[in-house]
């Protein structure tokens, strides 16, 4: 008999003692696994997540603190992005704000539409296509929901 099958008859009797001592006690825990022990909420910490580093809207990413510059951190903008210029970082604001009038399934809001008529009248024409994008989404996932609620009505 190899060892490998005696270490596992040898942990497959373990498993079975503790079921046994598990139904005997009227316990419902899971065999085999060790206990879950809860966290007093006195030790749990509150407020923000312990995350490092900084975030960066621009790059829209947590870098490190030696990545930002002194001004960077309060402005949450990364070394890398303040040496962009003036209107990379302008449509990067723009395109952020954007993304903020749809919905994670394409959808804009009634109380956002009026937000998002602004970008279809940007100055800049690459936000121009990406709100006409964006619209042409929209309308192509409200065709189905439309569809459902004219099924609805006649019935």
């Amino acid at each position: 008999m190899s060892l490998l099958s005696q270490a596992f008859r040898v942990r497959l009797t373990e498993v079975e003692t503790q079921r046994t001592l598990t139904q005997n006690s009227g316990c419902s825990q899971v065999t085999g696994a060790s206990p879950i022990t809860e966290v007093p909420m006195s030790r749990r910490k509150h407020g923000k997540s312990r995350q490092p580093g900084h975030y960066c809207w621009a790059c829209d990413r947590r870098r490190r603190n030696e990545k930002f510059s002194g001004r960077g951190h309060a402005r949450h903008l990364c070394r890398d992005c303040a040496k962009l210029g003036s209107e990379e970082l302008a449509y990067r604001q723009a395109c952020r704000n954007l993304e903020r009038c749809v919905t994670w399934e394409g959808v804009i809001p009634r109380k956002r539409r009026k937000a998002f008529e602004q970008f279809l009248h940007h100055r800049d024409s690459r936000i121009r296509a990406l709100a006409e994008r964006m619209q042409a989404e929209d309308r192509s996932a409200r065709k189905p929901l439309l569809a459902d609620t004219a099924f609805d009505e006649v019935t």
